[in-house]
């Protein structure tokens, strides 16, 4: 097996100190063999190794090592290395792309047990965000990572380093939880009186964005006035982290940034979603959150905010929705904000069950298809709601791929002067629902895996592409002209779709790449696609990383003026799919991750970096061009 020959740095066990300087060593570029000769085998021993599990900050209980013996995939779940600083990942195949420079922030539940004590849903464990940094002039890379340091969690870690002390030094096997979240009762044992009143902690685990340095819009400022880096999650504000030490930063001044309606001006009445909307010719970043306020005071309401490139409030709009749901993703058009709006519901009269803590939050979705399933669609001009549809058939989904209007100029006669239609379309990963199966009891599926991934039999829940299209009137009427199947017979199952959203902003995009599944039924998401959604001509087959590995959400870099030489591909460098995807790749064998830079036209692989500990399966990253951390 042919591998690429590197200078070794002097640094056991990841131990870089902050203060020393991290030379740019350049690598040998590896001959290319075929990615998948290195796979591991999925007869895995690893996980009946002693010597190993010992070396675990914290090792699996025996019922979770037993399950990850049997599905090794689960290992995945594990909990992050929290002691990662920062070292330069090993070339294991070919070499970076000379115009790949900038930096990835990737976000995801780092743990979701602490000990044997498991938190109730994937969405309360504790962010845990990755920093790849690629300097594919020097054909160098760096990488760290560490907990999102939020609140809740240090209050966690100091309430684990007393008992540990009470225990003499030892490890305690069900620990009690600091604070609630959103389906997690806190305390020891989760009684209602450890939790009346208190609102479910913030964990900060499913997105990261970028904004440019404070004081200047080049990415590449300085390295004393970096880009700035956020960690989100719908259950609060964004967490501003430090871009090389991943330390948490405090607002200097008294204007914050992203703020969203507050009561009094103190307290939030509304969060911010972990799905923001970035207009690439304006830099202005849109987002949503669902309102906190007392019913039946006052209705269930979503709030839209706008903000400019650096994180400044300039607008807001509240709106009331059909029932209490939280709305996870939204996309912009040319003039449109647009959301679904899934049955899936907390009732009114459990608000004051989990007020007074007697159950978590989460505990009390519940689906309905009689409150029906709606798209709303708002100005981007004032960012209030111009149509609300409701659909004809209930839907759930979690994620937008894009959303694309064009507008229908009508002459009327007379004195009415011309009217304007806009033609709608929006594309969505939609939850696949199987024969004999309704889409509330797909829905609940979904949950109740999400709520325990280590002792899950069934087969994975997985979404399909979908298009839904609409002409939009004036005077908030609407038509829905069709809902279909995109590319019905290339795109796989999947999740997590990315675009190239920088390519011709105001056209609708013809490409998008996934997080696929190689066959309807299988352990877990293990490849990527790149779908061809207007003509399928140029979708790919699902590409996966050999037996035993698993990859995570695709992110989308495009290709520098000038640049992709690496790329053998025949196209113009302004197509659309002129770029690379970037996936990490966990490799359930030996407990570790790769990251994997493809070419985004063919999904060939280009460069594999091998990471030194596993990377938990992520949700969502974000890409900032022309700026590297420096580490010294």
């Amino acid at each position: 097996i042919a591998t690429t020959i590197i200078i070794a740095l002097a640094f056991p066990n990841n131990n870089v100190p902050h203060n020393y300087h991290i030379s740019a060593f350049s690598a040998i570029p590896a001959q290319p063999p075929p990615p998948s000769s290195t796979s591991p085998k999925k007869d895995s021993t690893i996980w009946k190794d002693a010597s190993f599990l010992a070396k675990l900050s914290d090792p699996p209980p025996p019922s979770i090592l037993h399950q990850i013996q049997k599905n090794p995939y689960k290992g995945g779940f594990e909990p992050a290395n929290p002691n990662i600083t920062p070292y330069h990942p090993r070339i294991t195949y070919g070499s970076l792309p000379s115009d790949l420079i900038g930096t990835l922030a990737i976000n995801c539940a780092g743990r979701i047990r602490i000990g044997a004590r498991q938190y109730n849903h994937w969405f309360d464990g504790d962010g845990y965000v990755s920093v790849l940094g690629l300097d594919g002039k020097t054909n160098t890379a760096t990488f760290t990572a560490r907990y999102v340091p939020t609140k809740d969690y240090l209050a966690q870690e100091e309430l684990m380093k007393s008992l540990k002390e009470e225990e003499n030094g030892d490890a305690v096997k069900n620990p009690p939880l600091a604070s609630n979240r959103a389906w997690t009762l806190g305390g020891k044992n989760g009684h209602w009186y450890e939790n009346i009143f208190k609102l479910p902690a913030n964990p900060s685990n499913t997105a990261t964005l970028w904004l440019p340095p404070s004081s200047s819009s080049d990415p590449a400022a300085a390295t004393d006035n970096p880009p700035r880096l956020f960690a989100l999650c719908e259950g609060g504000p964004p967490f501003e982290l430090h871009p090389t030490t991943l330390e948490p930063i405090t607002s200097s001044n008294d204007k914050p940034t992203f703020p969203t309606n507050t009561l009094f001006g103190i307290l939030p009445t509304s969060f911010f979603s972990a799905h923001f909307s970035l207009d690439h010719q304006t830099g202005e970043v849109y987002n949503h959150g669902y309102c906190v306020r007392p019913t039946p005071l006052l209705s269930p309401a979503i709030n839209l905010m706008k903000y400019t490139s650096d994180g400044t409030l300039v607008q807001q709009c509240t709106t009331d929705l059909p029932y209490h749901t939280f709305i996870h993703d939204a996309a912009i058009s040319n003039n449109c904000f647009a959301y679904f709006v899934s049955p899936y519901y907390v009732p009114d009269e459990a608000e004051m069950s989990y007020m007074l803590g007697f159950s978590a939050m989460g505990d009390n979705f519940k689906w309905s298809d009689d409150k029906g399933a709606y798209i709303h669609v708002h100005s981007r001009q004032d960012l209030k709601c111009k149509w609300k549809i409701k659909l004809p058939n209930v839907v759930s989904l979690y994620h937008l791929v894009d959303a694309y209007d064009e507008e229908i100029i009508t002459e009327e006669g007379g004195s009415g002067g011309d009217t304007t239609t806009l033609s709608l379309k929006i594309r969505v990963v939609e939850h696949f629902v199987k024969d004999g199966e309704t889409t509330g009891s797909t829905r609940l599926k979904l949950e109740s895996q999400f709520a325990n991934h280590y002792n899950l039999q069934d087969e994975r829940v997985m979404a399909k592409l979908r298009e839904y299209s609409f002409l939009l009137y004036e005077d908030g009427t609407s038509i829905m002209e069709h809902v279909q199947d995109v590319a019905p017979n290339e795109a796989a199952l999947c999740e997590y779709p990315c675009t190239n959203l920088s390519y011709k902003p105001n056209t609708r995009r013809r490409f998008c790449w996934t997080n696929a599944t190689s066959k309807q039924c299988t352990d877990w998401i293990d490849g990527v696609q790149k779908v061809d959604m207007e003509c399928s001509v140029q979708s790919t087959k699902v590409k996966t990383f050999g037996e035993g590995t698993y990859a995570g959400p695709p992110v989308f870099v495009p290709c520098k003026e000038g640049g992709g030489e690496e790329r053998s591909s025949s196209q113009s460098k302004e197509e659309e799919d002129n770029g690379y995807i970037l996936s990490i790749v966990y490799k359930s064998e030996t407990h570790t991750s790769d990251v994997v830079i493809m070419d985004a036209e063919t999904l060939k692989t280009l460069c594999i970096l091998e990471l030194k500990d596993h990377v938990p399966y992520q949700f969502h990253g974000d890409f900032i061009s022309g700026y590297v951390p420096e580490y010294n």
